[in-house]
């Protein structure tokens, strides 16, 4: 008995501070810095402006890291900057280059609780104008995007996807998956890298239906990126129908990752200008 009440006082201040830190009062300085959600997710925070502002909140796509394929994410976090918005850009567990997590601890359910705790500790950010937060997502993180803004569609104010995908269940083909759900772990190469997937990450790609949660959002701004050459390309057409006030944005002769990777940026440039000048129009 003696031990129980030895314990309330410290448990008490445990959630008297989990309380305080809800309501954030973290004053973090302009410019960039390295924040680390509650789950231990990473991510990188450009504030643009020195009083609240609007926000773009970026999640990247399937085996990447916060900056993205040729940097593309920190570049859109630069160009946000220089229109007065501010960002968040994550990196999902198990993806960013920690040690803390490696590649095996991924699921999409590990992905979308980052993605809601990004949401979270933007919302209560005090350079953050909580009316007028965007999201970003690229190829998975597009989904991503469409679950979370579908969930909370009154925090959001508009969304863009690149690449995006609208469903998870075909990822992994069903020699890979078997071997997953079979051996708990599978290895694939994928070309430019290697990468091991759980059986808890196989079994989580049908546990989420992105594009019915996304009917939701319906009535704010979309912004649909795509590429002509994009093996995703076909998605842009579903999308619309989901949202079909939603913008769309071709980008001639471009591929999944608009040429990034190619020495030829124009047409990555071209897709950084455009979602920033639309996120500038929708969050204004």
């Amino acid at each position: 008995m003696k031990k129980i009440l030895l314990l309330i006082p410290v448990l008490l201040m445990t959630l008297a501070s989990c309380a305080s830190s809800k309501k954030s009062d973290i004053i973090l300085p302009m410019g960039e810095s390295e924040i680390t959600l509650p789950g231990g997710a990473k991510g990188t925070l450009l504030l643009a402006e020195d009083r609240k502002s609007p926000f773009v909140i970026m999640y990247h796509g399937y085996a990447s890291t916060r900056d993205e394929v040729g940097n593309m994410f920190a570049d859109t976090a630069r160009e946000l900057e220089i229109r007065g918005i501010s960002s968040l850009r994550i990196g999902f567990r198990g993806w960013d280059g920690t040690t803390e997590f490696d590649e095996t601890f991924i699921t999409v359910h590990t992905m979308m609780q980052d993605a809601q705790e990004a949401l979270d500790y933007v919302m209560a950010l005090p350079a953050a104008n909580r009316k007028r937060i965007g999201l970003l997502g690229f190829s998975m993180g597009g989904g991503v995007a469409q679950y979370i803004a579908g969930t909370n569609p009154k925090e959001i104010a508009s969304v863009a996807t690149w690449s995006s995908s609208i469903e998870y269940a075909s990822l992994l083909n069903r020699e890979d998956k078997a071997t997953a759900m079979n051996k708990g772990e599978v290895t694939m190469d994928l070309g430019w890298r290697t990468i091991t997937h759980s059986r808890e990450f196989a079994e989580s790609l049908s546990a989420y239906n992105t594009l019915e949660v996304f009917r939701e959002y319906k009535k704010r701004p979309f912004l649909i990126v795509d590429g002509t050459e994009d093996y995703l390309y076909t998605n842009t057409a579903v999308l619309k129908t989901v949202h079909p006030r939603a913008e769309v944005f071709e980008v001639p002769r471009a591929d999944h990752i608009y040429n990034v990777l190619s020495g030829d940026t124009l047409l990555a440039d071209t897709v950084i200008a455009k979602t920033a000048q639309w996120f500038r129009k929708t969050l204004d």
